[in-house]
């Protein structure tokens, strides 16, 4: 998963926080991404890194998030947080 930081991204002030059940990404306390997984994910073996983005329409960072699915769990997610694309 891809989440794009904004232009004036400070790695001091970035939060992200991955929990079994929810994910929480914030910059200069501003909510970038947060929501509830569409099910349950092993936090402790997902991992995120910062990213170059060189896309057409965006050059910058972005965030990308490894997220390792909880046990034996084979099911295809439409999106990985409720409510989100």
């Amino acid at each position: 998963m891809f989440v794009f930081l904004p232009q004036d991204f400070n790695k001091k002030l970035l939060k992200v926080k991955i929990e079994s059940d929810h994910v929480k990404i914030t910059h200069k306390d501003e909510v970038i991404i947060e929501g509830k997984w569409k099910n349950k994910i092993n936090a402790e073996d997902s991992i995120w890194t910062i990213e170059d983005t060189d896309l057409e329409d965006y050059q910058g960072k972005h965030i990308h998030l490894s997220i390792e699915k909880w046990k034996n769990q084979t099911s295809w997610w439409n999106t990985p947080i409720e409510g989100h694309q």
